[in-house]
């Protein structure tokens, strides 16, 4: 499964990207207005602290304004992945990207119904909002299998990538059903590279063995960067 990190933080994208932990970037109008610099000043920092996709957001909400801002985020870097809405406009737009070879996430997914239209269009991702869905529709979770068995039996390229997640909970739900890919905040993540006081415990007590002997393993000439 791919794990995207959900931020414009450059402090989170560097750290994760250290530990090698995420596939790429994603971000949304919202984040990147409450990021510090200006948008493209954002998105050309985060280029240069790591080598990932980072998934942009077009603001037009018709067809050719759609099509004209996912070619100037193309134009900026290759390494964006545009992410459009699943919506009669979006989906026009879409059709066209895709036969340009330019990459599309469908974003702003709540029903099988765009997740089928998205798969046909043959997207690169398809972002559902998992925690919207739960609040939305008292049957969620038969909803969000079915997006994954539709992903599934279509065997078609895209990937379904949850969004909205707001929990690791929420991330073994998405493997669970078979998702490809998990959007998260920093919060989320960071609970995978948490040191649990076992895992503390259990080098305590290498610390201390070691201590017992004449370490000519590492403190030996023979040890050399």
């Amino acid at each position: 499964m791919e794990i995207w990190l959900d931020s414009s933080d450059l402090n989170d994208a560097t750290y994760f990207d250290a530990i090698g932990l995420i596939n790429g970037i994603t971000t949304n109008p919202k984040i990147l207005a409450n990021s510090q610099g200006s948008p493209l000043t954002t998105l050309q920092k985060l280029l240069a602290v790591n080598e990932q996709p980072i998934c942009v957001q077009v603001t037009a909400t018709h067809t050719d304004a759609i099509i004209s801002q996912a070619r100037h985020l193309r134009a900026i870097s290759h390494r964006f992945i545009i992410k459009i809405q699943a919506n009669e406009f979006g989906f026009k737009a879409m059709k066209k990207l895709v036969s340009k070879n330019i990459p599309v996430l469908s974003t702003a997914v709540f029903t099988a119904g765009q997740v089928l239209t998205s798969c046909k269009l043959n997207v690169d991702y398809i972002a559902p909002y998992l925690n919207h869905i739960k609040q939305s529709n008292q049957n969620w979770q038969k909803e969000t299998q079915r997006m994954a068995d539709i992903v599934d039996s279509f065997n078609c390229k895209s990937k379904l990538m949850m969004a909205s997640i707001k929990s690791i909970d929420d991330i073994y739900y998405s493997m669970d059903i078979g998702a490809q890919a998990v959007t998260a905040p920093s919060d989320v993540l960071k609970a995978f590279s948490e040191e649990p006081a076992q895992t503390s415990d259990a080098l305590k007590k290498f610390k201390n063995s070691w201590a017992t002997v004449e370490d000519d393993l590492f403190n030996g000439s023979a040890c050399t960067l």
